[in-house]
């Protein structure tokens, strides 16, 4: 029984990896920096920039420490006003009290933190079991699409570059793939150098929060 419900996933990994054999590890920016942009939404609050989640939207969450504390708390607040909205991510630190929520939340982790254990356990929410590195190319290819993406980024530098911080995993595919990205700006965030860096200009809303 268990082998027949993974079977597709598997089979979804598979074509997955198949694609990115063709692919290049860097991928560049979904918005290319350019004078015309213009700056993304200042929401009022945490409460006003997650006021475009939507019911049935599929949500990524940004992994571990970087997870944005005050956008989940402002999402679950939201409860009464959502329904079936998905949540994606691997291991992430903090409150998980969107599992409180049956009716609002469907948690799929792809990695069990602390915060989710006692979740699965009890059916409340889902694993899904694959390797690290597939998770990324599960966004690119759509296999696992995204309508909105909560991260939390370093202020940006002089040529409008925030730093993704201290979880880059799967983050750069996850943004790149979602309709609409909202960020928590934090000061304390670390500046980390690599393929871990998205323009402000590719963030649709945001708070700042340190």
């Amino acid at each position: 029984m268990l082998g027949s419900t993974l079977r597709p996933l598997r089979q979804a990994i598979a074509a997955s990896r198949t694609v990115f054999r063709q692919m290049s590890f860097v991928t560049g920016p979904k918005i290319l920096p350019d004078k015309s942009i213009s700056v993304p939404y200042h929401a009022k609050s945490a409460e006003d920039a997650v006021a475009a989640i939507n019911s049935k939207d599929k949500v990524y969450i940004h992994a571990v420490a970087a997870a944005p504390q005050q956008l989940i708390k402002a999402m679950v607040g939201r409860s009464a006003s959502l329904r079936d909205v998905e949540l994606y991510h691997i291991h992430t630190e903090g409150n998980a009290d969107y599992h409180k929520h049956r009716e609002s939340f469907l948690d799929r982790c792809f990695f069990i933190g602390k915060n989710a254990r006692k979740a699965v356990q009890e059916g409340v929410a889902e694993y899904i079991p694959t390797f690290l590195s597939d998770v990324p190319q599960l966004f690119r290819s759509g296999t696992v699409p995204l309508d909105v993406a909560l991260i939390t980024v370093s202020p940006p530098d002089k040529h409008g570059y925030c730093s993704l911080g201290t979880s880059v995993v799967d983050a750069v595919a996850g943004l790149h793939a979602a309709k609409g990205v909202i960020a928590q700006v934090n000061k304390f965030m670390p500046r980390t150098h690599g393929d871990g860096f998205v323009h402000f200009s590719q963030i649709d809303r945001f708070i700042n929060y340190d």
